[in-house]
């Protein structure tokens, strides 16, 4: 079994290449730009950790109900 991975990666080295990096690049989105300014959202909105992890929360829940 481990073998037939082996052989998997050998055959397609550049397309799971391109598939890690694409994942890689992809992080800094909008969960890293929140963690990255929480304090001064919570500062500026006078928000606990708990208030805005849940407005975050509801903004992504939100965001996933209109891709649907």
């Amino acid at each position: 079994m481990v073998r037939s991975y082996c052989d998997f990666a050998s055959a397609n080295g550049q397309q799971l290449l391109f598939g890690a990096l694409l994942m890689a690049l992809s992080s800094f989105g909008q969960t890293y730009f929140v963690s990255v300014s929480g304090s001064y959202f919570r500062a500026a909105f006078n928000l606990t950790d708990v208030g805005l992890g849940a407005t975050h929360a509801a903004g992504t829940f939100a965001s996933a109900l209109k891709l649907t």
